[in-house]
């Protein structure tokens, strides 16, 4: 968690976002929190709940910046190169901080987050602001390699052919044996992380 983020740069069709996500399984247990790049202000820090207030209640929404700071999980920004502006503004501030403020129509907040930022982005399609570029630890450039690639779409395919199964009330050793893997890759990590203070 005090890594300070990871960022995967690569072209297109090279698992970058299937990556990020079996990561947060394998070590949260559920999906990153993905912060899409058309996202809103109020989808990001919070505001009204629309739907309420149509209804003349006032009743706060968190974002999803709360939402991912409130238990350390992965903030996952997909095509985090192509973010507006103002967004990647909030982003700095709050990665930098750990302190997320709002203050808009009559409310004030203040919420201590403390969250990992992670985000994928393809080169080609344009960089990444130098200050947000500091608020990423590590940035790993993925290429292609045709049998990598191959494995990553196959494996994907045989878990969507897994919980389909499974919903039909079929039997699929996949996802025990996936599960088991996982487990063993994430006892490693474990162990990796209580050496490091060591090495």
């Amino acid at each position: 968690p005090r890594l300070g983020g990871v960022l995967l740069s690569g072209e297109r069709g090279t698992g970058k976002s299937t990556v990020v996500r079996g990561f947060s399984r394998m070590i949260q247990g559920s999906l990153p929190v993905t912060l899409p790049i058309n996202a809103t202000e109020d989808r990001v820090v919070g505001g009204w709940n629309v739907a309420e207030a149509l209804k003349g209640n006032k009743e706060w929404q968190h974002g999803l910046l709360h939402e991912a700071g409130r238990d350390n999980q992965i903030l996952y920004v997909d095509e985090v190169n192509l973010l507006d502006d103002h967004i990647v503004n909030i982003l700095l501030d709050v990665t930098s901080t750990g302190i997320l403020e709002v203050q808009r129509e009559g409310i004030a907040r203040r919420d201590v987050l403390e969250l990992t930022l992670v985000g994928t982005m393809n080169p080609e399609e344009g960089g990444l602001r130098p200050q947000l570029l500091d608020r990423f630890a590590l940035m790993v450039q993925v290429k292609t390699e045709e049998q990598y690639r191959r494995a990553v779409l196959e494996t994907v395919l045989a878990f969507d052919d897994a919980l389909a199964r499974r919903e039909r009330g079929e039997a699929s050793d996949f996802l025990e044996e996936m599960t088991a893997l996982d487990g063993e890759r994430k006892e490693r990590l474990q162990k990796a992380r209580e050496a490091s203070p060591e090495i």
